[in-house]
């Protein structure tokens, strides 16, 4: 530290470290902040939208596969039930299915698993196509073309239940990763904030140190040599040090102290004549 440094100069480079530190806080809790929402919406997109729109799909396909055959049989045999009302029933599980395959794809835009989303897509359209097909074969009462449609319908609904399945594990492995990361990133911020709170303690240390150093102890020598020179003692020289005020005003005692030995003097020599 440099002893001439003025008061003001002090105070304004303490004012910049505790500032920097503040700021340092502020980004790093900024920072931290930011990095868990995009975790956390990084979560929402796998478990919510994805998985979710692909989970109603999947049910939606066996519930419409299902719900085929009764409409088969009520359009074959009315007395089992509204062959109408089945029919609708079969319109409404395509039309969920539709829907969210449409929301699935618009939720795996961003996923780096597009080969696994591309074939889900293949599979998902052509099951669409041929449940159409078997609606359209029911409502002309074309039992056999049903059956032939029926086979392909169970292919396609088994692929897509496989690659579902892979695509559930995959984003259940992607969920994992986004935990294990964020409970890394949180050892790191207590870290950083246990570094922080130290270096803060050391600047806070420091701080008091260079107060006491250079301007409490400087202010008490002041106040004892004046107690010095109270006392009648004019011989003891007065320290010049601490920063460039304290040290204006020891100079200033100096100077002081020296007119008064003068003074002494003059009045001894006056006394003596």
């Amino acid at each position: 530290m440099r002893p001439n440094l003025s008061i003001r100069q002090l105070s304004l480079i303490m004012l910049a470290v505790v500032t920097l530190l503040l700021l340092a806080f502020t980004l790093l809790t900024w920072s931290v902040m930011q990095q868990s929402r995009h975790d956390l919406a990084e979560l929402e997109r796998l478990n919510v939208q994805q998985a979710s729109m692909l989970n109603r799909l999947h049910v939606a396909s066996l519930e419409g596969l299902n719900r085929m055959d009764r409409a088969l049989e009520r359009q074959l045999r009315p007395s089992l039930g509204d062959p109408i009302a089945a029919l609708e029933a079969v319109e409404e599980e395509l039309n969920e299915m539709l829907a969210s395959h449409q929301s699935f794809v618009e939720a795996t835009q961003g996923t780096p698993h597009l080969a696994l989303r591309d074939t889900l897509n293949t599979h998902t359209e052509s099951l669409l196509d041929i449940m159409r097909q078997q609606l359209a074969a029911i409502q002309a009462g074309d039992r056999s073309r049903y059956r032939q449609l029926t086979l392909a319908a169970v292919e396609q609904s088994q692929a897509l239940t496989e690659n579902a399945r892979h695509f559930y594990a995959v984003a259940d492995q992607q969920g994992t990763e986004l935990l294990e990361q964020a409970d890394r990133q949180a050892r790191q911020f207590g870290w950083l904030l246990t570094g922080g709170l130290l270096l803060a303690t050391v600047v806070l240390a420091s701080m008091a140190w260079l107060g006491q150093r250079y301007i409490l102890q400087p202010l008490r020598h002041v106040i004892g040599h004046f107690r010095i020179m109270g006392d009648g003692d004019l011989t003891i020289p007065v320290e010049v040090r601490g920063l460039r005020e304290i040290q204006q005003l020891l100079g200033e005692l100096s100077s002081m102290q020296d007119s008064l030995v003068l003074t002494v003097r003059h009045l001894d020599d006056t006394s003596q004549h």
